[in-house]
């Protein structure tokens, strides 16, 4: 496993359609990492669709990775030191060129596997840098809900004055690309 990157505190930073986020350069490639797709999935919104995100004053520090969606911690898949689990994991990382052009690049979205049930765009394993600085992209990987906070049918429990909805791993992915593509 390669030594983590020092974080450049004076750049980059970039305009999200919900306030500025602070990355970091390493190598040739600028890295944002965690930045919140959707507003935090807790209390009485656990079992409800992904909502935006709330807009930010200031500049959000993006260097460190956020929380990883609640999943087992067995050998047969490990989960990478040093991350931390929780329920406000919905967020996006986002590998670039750090070479200034005015042309479009193409993005590339990465959703991580895990049977429904564990894995994270947090892993070393799914570092987008390589891939951006050889292909000259744009590389997203997206955190999302797993296992039964993402995945399980509580909708037959719904009343009016408490809604469950379905799919919400999925709900999830597709807030990450309407992200991705505003």
């Amino acid at each position: 496993m390669s030594a983590e990157p020092v974080p450049d505190i004076g750049s980059p930073v970039v305009r999200t359609g919900y306030g500025d986020v602070r990355g970091f350069s390493d190598g040739a490639t600028f890295v944002w990492r965690s930045i919140p797709y959707a507003a935090p999935v807790t209390g009485i919104h656990r079992f409800r669709a992904p909502r935006p995100p709330r807009p930010w004053d200031g500049i959000r520090d993006c260097t460190g990775f956020g929380a990883i969606a609640p999943q087992g911690t067995d050998t047969m898949v490990p989960i990478d030191d040093g991350l931390a689990i929780g329920e406000d994991c919905l967020w996006v990382n986002v590998w670039a060129p750090a070479t200034r052009s005015d042309e479009p690049r193409p993005v590339l979205v990465w959703l991580h596997g895990g049977a429904y049930c564990l894995g994270t765009a947090a892993q070393a394993l799914y570092d987008g840098r390589k891939l951006s600085e050889r292909g000259d992209v744009v590389v997203v990987g997206v955190n999302y809900r797993l296992g039964a906070l993402g995945f399980i049918d509580l909708s037959a429990f719904s009343a009016p004055g408490q809604v469950f909805e379905s799919n919400l791993g999925l709900r999830d992915q597709i807030a990450a690309l309407d992200w991705v593509r505003e």
